[in-house]
């Protein structure tokens, strides 16, 4: 369960890292170059732009940590849940050990009685 974990939390930062470089490309590519930046820049588009694409980056963030976050909540809980089965499946042995030592010993008082 751990190395799964593990697993998760490394794919979920894989995955995050691809599209964080895809949206940053997206909101750079929104910035024109040379004598267009200087004309965006006079008439305000280059001023929105860049105000748009900081949005946009706290946006990621925040919804990058929130999933991070939901994630490594999860866990615990997965691990609770494992370990109920587990201590079910104890008790239940525990319990079918307690009737075949009961059964062995009573056949066995049986078998004394008979040859008796």
């Amino acid at each position: 369960m751990v190395q799964a974990q593990r697993q998760a939390r490394k794919a979920l930062e894989n995955a995050q890292q691809e599209r964080w470089q895809k949206e940053e490309m997206q909101r750079i590519s929104r910035i024109r170059k040379g004598f267009k930046s200087i004309w965006d820049k006079l008439n305000s588009r280059y001023w929105k732009t860049r105000k748009r694409n900081e949005q946009e980056t706290c946006k990621a963030y925040l919804r990058d940590q929130k999933e991070r976050k939901n994630l490594i909540q999860a866990q615990p809980g997965e691990r609770q849940s494992l370990q109920t089965k587990m201590d079910q499946l104890r008790m239940q042995h525990d319990l079918e050990r307690q009737e075949l030592t009961r059964d062995m010993s009573q056949g066995h008082l049986l078998k004394i009685v008979m040859f008796s």
